[in-house]
């Protein structure tokens, strides 16, 4: 394993983790609301994550050229 490697690999366990401790979190607060709160996701326990956009565009000739090297 290259150096490389091993911290992507060290990043995505400490990603994975703060997803389950959010996810838990998120669980709690949802079982123990009060009547009338709104339900939270785990989007608001995560101290890192930004939320997804909601859609994504097509790609441009301009993104496919970029991709395949100018070959689209």
């Amino acid at each position: 394993w290259t150096l490389r490697q091993l911290v992507a690999a060290r990043d995505a366990r400490l990603e994975a983790d703060w997803w389950h401790t959010a996810q838990i979190l998120c669980q709690t607060f949802n079982l123990n609301r009060g009547k009338g709160q709104p339900s939270r996701d785990a989007y608001k326990f995560h101290p890192f994550a930004k939320k997804p956009k909601s859609a994504a565009r097509p790609a441009t000739r301009s993104d496919l050229a970029r991709l395949f090297g100018g070959k689209t």
